[in-house]
């Protein structure tokens, strides 16, 4: 699957807690997403991505993820 997909995907999500937190095992194992059960490299690229559009901050121990 597509990094800019997934990093689409990810941020458009309903669920997808703008203003909070998530560990990327919360990520990684959400039900019923085109992302569950990827590797956990793959969401890492992804969230990288928006990161770099300040959409997100991933951080420093790479654990958790902060929407915005």
């Amino acid at each position: 699957m597509n990094r800019q997909i997934i990093r689409a995907e990810i941020y458009s999500d309903d669920e997808t807690p703008k203003g909070n937190s998530m560990t990327l095992t919360e990520i990684g194992e959400e039900d019923g997403k085109s992302w569950t059960n990827l590797p956990s490299d793959i969401i890492i690229r992804a969230l990288r991505s928006l990161e770099k559009e300040k959409k997100a901050e991933i951080f420093d121990n790479g654990d958790g993820v902060k929407f915005f």
